[in-house]
């Protein structure tokens, strides 16, 4: 029994290909292929890894709760097990798999036993774009609890190794049989593409049925700038949903091209961060044939936030003024 066990990372379309997985389950078994009911909470294995950790990071418990104990792990193993008797390929996502730190290596191990081969895919996505919408994203699904400035996300990121992404590679290559790596800027079209050549899915995008695809996307600096004003000014969260609908309702383009299309970073921040993450993408290419150096797009392309006249970050005050008084 073969175990192809996707880890994300966060912000490199796992929710897309989980929703897929999910809407074709049929399709796969046809293919000899299953995707365990055990464990899967909303399309992802997140249940799975929630017995696999140590500890169960703030935002991570509010959505699937706390560490199991062990008779509920053994319980998930036996289930497993139970579920997958027959099955010749097992496919299991979380992009929680990559948050390697927090993994009780005990309860991995005994885990992957259960799998004659294990195959980890993992899809990496250049830093910069990464750490962007990490942030982006964090601010609208988390705004009222993520609290910094971009500047300060970047200096906490920065400084952490989860970004030069091999710890994360070489955590897995000591576990399981091989770890594959895919780049995520060159299969956007087709996200689930490359598992679906693993799993020996003939035509993928005939067979397969793609018109339920969930996404979480990133909003774009416009939206984080008016939810941090709305933040700032002490909305309620209820008013803030609403005023955001609003937003997300009107066509972005007529109303601040420029903070639809800026990024965060300064130009110091970014020159700093393409080279702070260049050799380790060079040991990336080497080793499993992606470059990720090659889609940190080109400063003189960029629209650096920070640049932008304040006039235009005044216009977001008007926006919202006018936004809170629609009916």
């Amino acid at each position: 029994m073969n175990l192809y066990l996707h880890i994300g990372n966060h912000k490199t379309g796992s929710t897309a290909i989980q929703s897929i997985l999910e809407s074709n389950l049929e399709v796969l078994r046809e293919a000899d292929c299953l995707y365990p009911e055990t464990g899967r909470v909303k399309g992802a294995h997140h249940g799975i890894v929630r017995h696999l950790k140590k500890e169960t990071e703030s935002h991570f418990s509010d959505f699937i709760g706390h560490k199991a104990d062990e008779d509920g792990f053994n319980s998930l193993v036996n289930n497993l097990k139970e579920e997958c008797d027959g099955y010749n390929n097992i496919i299991i996502s979380s992009e929680e798999f990559f948050n390697y730190n927090s993994l009780d290596i005990e309860r991995v191990k005994k885990f992957l036993s259960l799998f004659n081969n294990t195959t980890v895919i993992t899809y990496l996505r250049n830093q910069l774009a990464h750490i962007e919408s990490s942030y982006k994203f964090s601010i609208s699904w988390m705004h009222d609890k993520e609290c910094r400035s971009f500047n300060e996300y970047y200096k906490y990121q920065t400084k952490s190794s989860y970004h030069r992404y091999l710890p994360t590679i070489e955590f897995w290559e000591l576990l399981v049989d091989k770890v594959e790596c895919v780049c995520f800027e060159e299969n956007t079209s087709f996200l689930v593409g490359p598992i679906c050549k693993k799993l020996g899915i003939a035509n993928p995008k005939e067979a397969l049925n793609l018109n339920s695809v969930s996404r979480n996307k990133s909003p774009s600096v416009l939206e984080v700038v008016i939810l941090q004003k709305l933040k700032a000014a002490n909305t309620a969260s209820e008013e803030i949903s609403n005023i955001m609908k609003k937003v997300r309702s009107l066509i972005f383009r007529d109303l601040d091209a420029p903070l639809m299309n800026a990024t965060f970073f300064t130009f110091d921040q970014y020159i700093y961060s393409r080279d702070l993450y260049k050799e380790s993408n060079e040991i990336i290419q080497k080793m499993y044939g992606i470059n990720l150096n090659r889609h940190v797009p080109d400063p003189k392309k960029l629209r650096f936030y920070d640049r932008i006249k304040e006039g235009k970050v005044n216009d977001i005050e008007e926006l919202i003024l006018y936004l809170m008084e629609l009916k």
